[in-house]
C-alpha cells in the first residue's frame, strides 16, 4: 500500500466519527440525574452538556465500536473538537473556526500509520505528516488539494524529495540512498523519467531516455575511463571513450 493510500486511510477518521455522532443522537436514550445528591459512579452510554442557553456544548457517547467526545463551537453550534477511539483508529480532529470543516488532525490507525495534518479552509489537504513501518514523510499539497511536494525517509530507497506537477505526476525526484545518489527529471507529457543524473561508489553518469523510456544517450565516468554512448533509433550503439 503506497503512501497516498495510507493518507487516504487516515482521512477516514472524520467520516467514522461523524457517523457515530449521528447514530448516537437517535438510538441513545437520555437519562435524568438527581438534582441534589452526590454520585460515586454513573453508568450510561451518552452524556450531553448544554450551555446557559440550552444549546448542546459537550457530547460524550459510546455507540457500536466508537467512543467519542465532541466539544461544540460556542458561536456556531457545530462540532469544534472531536476525540474518538474505534476499532480502526484513535484520532483528534479540530474543526476550522469559520467553515466548520476539518482544520487539523492527529491520528493513529490500526494499519500502522501515525499521522498529523493541516487542511485548507475548503477542507482539502494542505500539509500531512506521517510515520509508517516503512518510512517517515511530509506531504505538501497545493490549494486544490493536489500533492505538490513530498519529503521522505525510507529504509528501502533512502532519503528523497519528490516534486509533482499540477496533475500530480512526478516531475523531479532527488534521492540519496546507500549505494547511489540520483536526480531524475520526468518527461512532461508521458510522466516517465527523461533525464537521470547518477552518482555511485564506482561511477558517475547521466542518462537521457527516449519517449519509450529507453536509454538514448549516456555519459559516464569511472576509475578507468570516461565514455559517451549514443544509441540510434535502430538500437545500435555508437561509443566514444578514452
Amino acid at each position: 500500500m503506497n503512501h497516498k493510500q495510507k493518507l487516504g486511510y487516515i482521512l477516514l477518521g472524520a467520516g467514522i466519527m461523524a457517523v457515530g455522532i449521528t447514530i448516537g443522537q437517535f438510538i441513545t436514550p437520555s437519562i435524568e440525574a438527581q438534582r441534589n445528591g452526590v454520585f460515586d459512579k454513573i453508568v450510561c452510554r451518552e452524556i450531553e452538556v448544554v450551555d446557559e442557553r440550552g444549546r448542546q456544548a459537550i457530547s460524550i457517547f459510546s455507540v457500536k465500536d466508537l467512543s467519542s467526545m465532541v466539544l461544540f463551537d460556542s458561536q456556531s453550534g457545530v462540532p469544534g473538537v472531536m476525540l474518538g477511539s474505534s476499532a480502526a483508529m484513535n484520532n483528534v480532529y479540530i474543526m476550522d473556526k469559520r467553515s466548520g470543516v476539518p482544520g487539523a488532525f492527529l491520528q493513529s490507525d490500526k494499519g500502522g500509520v501515525n499521522g498529523a495534518g493541516v487542511y485548507n479552509r475548503s477542507g482539502t489537504n494542505a500539509v500531512l505528516l506521517g510515520s509508517t513501518d516503512e518510512s517517515n514523510y511530509v506531504s505538501v499539497s497545493d490549494k486544490q488539494g493536489k500533492e505538490a511536494v513530498t519529503l521522505r525517509s525510507a529504509s528501502f530507497v533512502g532519503n528523497s524529495v519528490t516534486v509533482y506537477d499540477n496533475q500530480e505526476k512526478e516531475s523531479v525526484v532527488l534521492s540519496g540512498g546507500t549505494d547511489i545518489n540520483s536526480l531524475s527529471v520526468f518527461d512532461k507529457k508521458l510522466g516517465i523519467p527523461g533525464i537521470n543524473f547518477l552518482s555511485g561508489e564506482k561511477a558517475n553518469g547521466v542518462a537521457l531516455l527516449d519517449k519509450q523510456g529507453e536509454i538514448a544517450i549516456t555519459l559516464a565516468s569511472n576509475e578507468k575511463e570516461n565514455t559517451v554512448v549514443v544509441i540510434d533509433k535502430k538500437g545500435k550503439k555508437r561509443r566514444l571513450g578514452d
